[in-house]
C-alpha cells in the first residue's frame, strides 16, 4: 500500500509539471483561454499561476494577512506538504518529490516575482524589501 500511495504521489506531481508545460504553451498560443486556464487549477496547483501572469488583467498586490508574514504563502504550503508527505512515508519516490517540488516551486516564485516587479513597480520591491520569500 505504501509503494503504492508513492507511486500515485509521483505521478500525480509529474503529470502536473508536465500539464503546466503544455497548458501554458496552449494559453500563449490560444484565443480561447478559458476552459485552457479552468484546466489548469484542476490538474494542479501550481498551474494556477498561469492565471496570475495574465499581462492583459492586472490583479491587486494583496500584501494582509499571510502574504503580511511570507510573499508565499501557498507555495510555503505546498513545500510543507510535500515534506510532511516524506516525513509520514519516507523512502525514495516521496524524497524525490520533495525535493523537486522544493526546486520547482522556488523557479515558479521567482518567474512570478519577475512579473510582479514588472506589474506593480516600486510597490513590489518595497514589499519584497520587508517580507520574506517563505518563512
Amino acid at each position: 500500500m505504501k509503494h503504492i500511495l508513492s507511486l500515485f504521489l509521483a505521478l500525480f506531481a509529474c503529470s502536473g509539471m508536465y500539464a503546466q508545460h503544455i497548458i501554458r504553451l496552449s494559453i500563449k498560443n490560444s484565443e480561447e483561454k478559458t476552459p485552457l486556464a479552468g484546466a489548469t487549477v484542476i490538474i494542479s496547483p501550481l498551474n494556477k499561476t498561469v492565471i496570475a501572469e495574465d499581462e492583459k488583467n492586472k490583479t491587486d498586490l494583496i500584501t494582509n494577512g499571510l502574504f503580511g508574514f511570507s510573499r508565499n504563502p501557498i507555495f510555503l504550503g505546498m513545500i510543507l506538504s510535500t515534506i510532511g508527505i516524506f516525513l509520514i512515508m519516507p523512502d525514495t519516490i516521496t524524497f524525490f518529490i520533495a525535493a523537486t517540488s522544493y526546486i520547482v516551486i522556488q523557479i515558479q516564485i521567482r518567474l512570478e516575482e519577475e512579473h510582479l516587479v514588472k506589474q506593480h513597480g516600486t510597490i513590489y520591491s518595497e514589499y519584497k524589501r520587508t517580507v520574506r520569500r517563505l518563512i
